[in-house]
Order: structure tokens, then C-alpha cells, then sequence
């Protein structure tokens, strides 16, 4: 084999290897970040958003789980009654 044919098959591992690195690394931190999302949960550094009208987003000062419907609500709402959002 030319030394021209091994440097591009090294060049084709390599590429390889880098993108499972790349694979491997996104899946590593969205694992972590969950991990790190249900320990702030089990010890009680998030609000679970309820949508039963006592949750005042105004008085929270900690990460908040909603879900993507529950904060559409919220924004059509808060639009409606013409207040300013920065989301």
C-alpha cells in the first residue's frame, strides 16, 4: 500500500473516531444535564409548575419545569392582557 493510500485511511479512522467522539460527548452531556436537572429536583431547588393559578412566576427566583404547552398558555395569556414578555 503507497504511503499516500495509508495517510487517507488514517485520515477516514480518524474522521471516524472524531465524530463517535462528537456522538459520544452530546450524549454524555445531555445525560449529566439531566442528571443534574433531577438532583435540583429531588432536593427541592426547582418549582414544578402547576397551572392551577398559584403559581406566581413573579415571586420565583429558581429554575421552573413546565412544559412547552403550559408556557404557550402562559405567554398567549400574558400577551392578551397586554403585559410584556421576555422569554
Amino acid at each position: 500500500m503507497s504511503v499516500l493510500k495509508r495517510r487517507a485511511a488514517k485520515r477516514k479512522r480518524d474522521d471516524s473516531l472524531k465524530a463517535q467522539l462528537a456522538e459520544v460527548t452530546a450524549d454524555r452531556d445531555r445525560w449529566k444535564e439531566n442528571a443534574q436537572r433531577l438532583q435540583r429536583e429531588r432536593i427541592g431547588e426547582v418549582w414544578l409548575w402547576q397551572g392551577d393559578g398559584e403559581d406566581h412566576l413573579e415571586s420565583l427566583a429558581c429554575p421552573i419545569l413546565i412544559t412547552a404547552d403550559q408556557l404557550r398558555e402562559e405567554l398567549e395569556e400574558a400577551h392578551a392582557k397586554g403585559k410584556e414578555v421576555n422569554a
